[in-house]
């Protein structure tokens, strides 16, 4: 109650065959021109790209991040929710990590799944 609950939920969109490779590259491409959406009303104020190893405000403010390089695209929104996205490097598979942060206890998967599904009309998935 104190710190609001927490959730995270991950989902993983399969992408086989060359197309699919293609696929998980043209979706991050998507987020690295173009990371500030907006899913309904909520905006994306902040991003991390640890490929490129930039943290990215809405507000044009750039600083260096200090992570070991890897192809990871992290959305921070307006309401203190998350997305991070990683295609695998061993399947045929893309990765996305929701979080969410909330006064009143979760007891389902509406907002990640709200979030998810925007993302993925977003990104054409």
């Amino acid at each position: 109650e104190r710190f609001g609950y927490h959730q995270d939920v991950v989902y993983s969109i399969e992408l086989k065959g060359s197309d699919g490779l293609m696929k998980m590259k043209d979706i991050m491409n998507k987020l690295r021109e173009n990371p500030f959406i907006q899913i309904g009303n909520i905006k994306v104020n902040e991003v991390d790209d640890i490929l490129l190893l930039k943290h990215l405000s809405n507000n044009g403010e750039t600083r260096d991040l200090d992570f070991p390089k890897s192809d990871v695209i992290k959305l921070y929104f307006d309401d203190e929710s998350t997305i991070a996205i990683r295609p695998s490097g061993t399947e045929p598979k893309i990765k996305f990590y929701i979080g969410i942060k909330s006064k009143i206890k979760p007891l389902n998967n509406d907002i990640p799944d709200k979030l998810f599904n925007g993302l993925k009309s977003i990104l054409n998935i």
